[in-house]
């Protein structure tokens, strides 16, 4: 018997996951009206550190040749260290050219070179990077484990749509 107690507790968490895929919503039309680099997003986040926190999808830009989104704690963030999360971005590249970094396996197979980032004054964002064809995507979380980068970066690439 299903007790009203886990209903509410299945609609709490769905309501979580429901708010944590529609971050994307505000930005979406004017980033793929924007670029021609194919926009990939992921249909979830991760938890990132943030737990109950709201995160918001900052568009930073978007160009024919990429784009950057911004994950922040709040809707207007500008990519400071105080209220940034990581980053999303993609940018068309050369054939020649390959990330630098450690070597990690992503979803898929897929492979991509992880880079941490440090704290100073301020934290730069650990990034792990991939390549699609001529795109190279990337995935950063602000002074993130290589455990939660690769998580976002997955994130993205499970994505389907």
């Amino acid at each position: 018997m299903i007790t009203r107690t886990l209903v509410l507790a299945c609609l709490l968490v769905s309501a979580q996951a429901e708010e944590r895929t529609q971050i994307f919503a505000p930005i979406l039309r004017e980033l793929k009206q924007s670029t021609s680099v194919p926009v990939r997003l992921p249909d979830h986040l991760p938890d990132l550190g943030q737990g109950q926190e709201p995160l918001y999808a900052v568009l930073e830009f978007a160009r024919p040749a990429g784009y950057s989104v911004i994950l922040a704690f709040t809707p207007d963030c500008n990519g400071a260290s105080v209220c940034r999360v990581g980053t999303l971005s993609a940018r068309r590249v050369t054939k020649g050219r390959i990330a630098r970094g450690k070597r990690v396996t992503l979803a898929g197979g897929v492979a991509g070179a992880y880079r941490e980032g440090g704290c100073g004054a301020g934290c730069s964002d650990s990034v792990v990077t991939w390549r699609d064809g001529t795109v190279e995507y990337s995935a950063g979380v602000k002074a993130g484990s290589e455990t939660d980068v690769v998580k976002l970066a997955n994130a993205i690439l499970q994505n389907k749509s």
